[in-house]
């Protein structure tokens, strides 16, 4: 991976987490891309890795995440942060009722962008819904997901048992062996 890599995004702290995960310094670009509506992260991430980089012209990265529900087809997929602004997770828990299949899975897409073209890759962490929010790490959806094979939720998690269940690290990995 190049040096001087632009993680365009309007959240400071994903450049210190995601920096960390690569094993590399990131520099923050908060430029406006064009975030198009498909319920695919991966195609949202590469759409906008590709408008970052003819506006930077320089190499870049970008990242999505969604949150899928079984019960609910696609739903809501990439769409998950405008379900949150706009019902919460409690509004997610509620639409959800008592639906008996509960199986989810988050998923964040990395898009990385030079002059070679776009390449995407992403992690998948399959899980259950809770039926009601716990805990109070992480951010998002975390407070109700509960990753296979635990009893918690992503926000009852710490330290290296919370980035074991994190997509985001999921992509990152597949993302290091990819640009080898």
């Amino acid at each position: 991976m190049k040096q001087h890599i632009a993680l365009v995004t309007g959240n400071p702290n994903k450049v210190k987490d995601i920096g960390l995960l690569l094993g590399v310094e990131l520099n923050r670009s908060d430029i406006e891309l064009t975030e198009i509506q498909s319920m695919d992260v991966a195609e949202v991430v590469k759409h906008k890795a590709i408008e970052a980089y003819e506006k930077l012209q320089r190499p870049v990265l970008v990242d999505d995440a969604g949150l899928t529900f079984e019960q609910w087809g696609s739903l809501p997929g990439a769409l998950i942060k405008h379900f949150i602004v706009e019902v919460g997770c409690d509004g997610l828990l509620d639409m959800l009722g008592d639906a008996e299949n509960r199986n989810c899975y988050m998923e964040c897409a990395m898009a990385y962008c030079d002059e070679n073209g776009a390449q995407v890759f992403v992690g998948r962490v399959d899980g259950t819904i809770s039926h009601e929010q716990r805990g109070t790490n992480g951010w998002g959806y975390d407070t109700i997901v509960i990753p296979n094979g635990e009893s918690l939720t992503c926000a009852e998690m710490e330290g290296e048992k919370y980035w074991r269940y994190s997509s985001r690290q999921r992509a990152v990995d597949v993302m290091k062996d990819g640009l080898k």
